[in-house]
Parts: structure tokens; sequence; C-alpha cells
């Protein structure tokens, strides 16, 4: 994103195509995991919060390359950042099985990728359903980081922000 915006775009492509390639040989490794393995530990569902992120990342820096045009790709991957959003909403109860702790951040990253990028397309487009969709996501992004940042605070003011354990 910043090679874009400092008019590196040839630069930018070549960290976006690694980004995205990266993302693409991994994404089925962990997907296979979830299949395969049984169900993941309490304790380490929540790391499954950065899924929301890459697709909504490499939305976000393909607009800083390509001048911000909301063109095909741009529009894909956004489509698929909202399918991973709608899994996550759908497995919201499975996460939500175990407390509150620091690790619910995982999900900032994506909810201010998917913020962003939300408005960005919806401005571009003008109408239809991305400029439909635009305040609304951007409302439910700043809402939950909001509450990621309340509930940190509570866990802070209560002393149980760290918790240290000893090993032998």
């Amino acid at each position: 994103m910043a090679c874009g915006a400092l008019g590196y775009q040839d630069l930018g492509l070549l960290f976006l195509g690694a980004g995205i390639l990266s993302w693409l040989s991994l994404e089925p490794s962990i997907l296979q995991r979830l299949r395969s393995q049984g169900e993941m530990p309490t304790p380490v569902r929540l790391s499954l919060g950065i899924q929301l992120a890459p697709a909504l990342v490499a939305c976000s820096a393909w607009l800083a390359i390509n001048g911000g045009e909301a063109d095909v790709l741009a529009k894909m991957l956004f489509g698929y950042g909202l399918l991973q959003l709608l899994f996550i909403v759908r497995l919201l109860p499975w996460y939500l099985k175990g407390p509150f702790n620091v690790s619910f951040w995982s999900f900032s990253f994506g909810l201010s990728a998917l913020a962003t990028t939300a408005l960005h397309l919806g401005h571009a487009s003008q109408e239809g359903i991305l400029s439909a969709l635009a305040l609304p996501l951007f409302v439910f992004s700043n809402v939950l980081i909001g509450l990621l940042f309340v509930r940190t605070l509570m866990l802070l003011l209560q002393g149980k922000l760290l918790k240290y354990s000893r090993h032998p």
C-alpha cells in the first residue's frame, strides 16, 4: 500500500504478488487442518480471526497500486473478504466459548481493512451494492474495534490483561 501511495507501482506489484501467492498457498493448508484434525482447542480458536485479513488487505493494496479504480480484481478480493466475514459471523458462538482475552485482537486487522476498503469501493462505485454496503460495513467494523478496545481496557483495569505462568 505504501508503494502505491508513494508512486512505486511496480515495486508494489512485486510485494502484492508475493503476498497473494503466499496467502493462496497457505489457505488450503489451514482449511485442510480445519476439516481433518478435529475441533480446535478453545485457546487457539481465535487465531483464525486473521483469516479475515488477507483478501481485504490485498484489495486495499491493489486499490493503492491501481490508482483507486474499483475494477474486477478489487471487487473479487472484496467479495472473498466478505465471504470470510460471513464464515466468522457463522462461527461466532464457537469463538465465544472461551473468555474474552487479547487474542480477540486477531480480528482487528481484517476489520480495519474491511472498513477502509468498503469506503473506498463504495466511493468509487457511486451506486449499487458496494455503495449501499460501504457505510454499514464501516460502522460495523468500527463498533467492533471499539468493543475490542473497551473489553481490553476492562481486562487491564481488572489486572487480567497479562497472565503470567511459571514453568519449571
